[in-house]
């Protein structure tokens, strides 16, 4: 059942993302879904439905270079680190980290694809500082909702929260 909840609410944050994404906004939502379940539920389970969800997203969005699946492995080991040195259970802190997620996603995205293909040029470096302030903040803005969301409901549905993971730690000693 565990499968089934990453699948959907990934599925949905992939949906979210292309629909920003072919109305010209950059919002890392499959990226910021990984981190938050990565933390909650560890990496193992995370990797191979986030890894299929990105390789469909670079698909559908015509991307050259399959991003999403070379930026899942650095937002997981954020994520690990969020885990043993951050603090999960104030929501309103998140945004640290999801800056940090909204910046790797748009910094890796630039490298791969605007970077290598296009000419330099003052209208690629204003479009790509653009593009780095709205997915740096979108990231900041959105994890703290994301974390409060699937955290409601994740404990209506009796799953692992975000919030209690310091708590499970303490309990069971992992």
């Amino acid at each position: 059942m565990l499968f089934v909840w990453l699948t959907v609410c990934g599925f949905i944050s992939m949906l979210l993302e292309l629909l920003c994404g072919n109305h010209g906004l950059l919002v890392p939502l499959l990226l910021l879904s990984a981190f938050y379940f990565t933390i909650t539920v560890g990496w193992r389970r995370t990797v191979i439905p986030f890894a299929v969800l990105g390789a469909v997203a670079d698909l559908v969005l015509g991307r050259s270079l399959p991003a999403l699946i070379c930026l899942l492995p650095i937002v997981m080991m954020l994520a690990l680190f969020w885990r043993r040195h951050g603090d999960c259970a104030m929501i309103p802190l998140q945004v640290l980290p999801g800056t940090a997620v909204g910046f790797v996603a748009v910094s890796g995205l630039l490298i791969m694809e605007s970077l290598t293909v296009e000419r330099l040029s003052a209208g690629l470096l204003r479009h790509s500082l653009w593009l780095l302030f709205h997915c740096t903040l979108a990231g900041a803005l959105l994890l703290p909702f994301l974390c409060s969301l699937y955290d409601r409901l994740a404990a209506g549905m009796a799953f692992p929260c975000y919030r209690n993971v310091r708590k499970r730690e303490d309990e069971f000693g992992e």
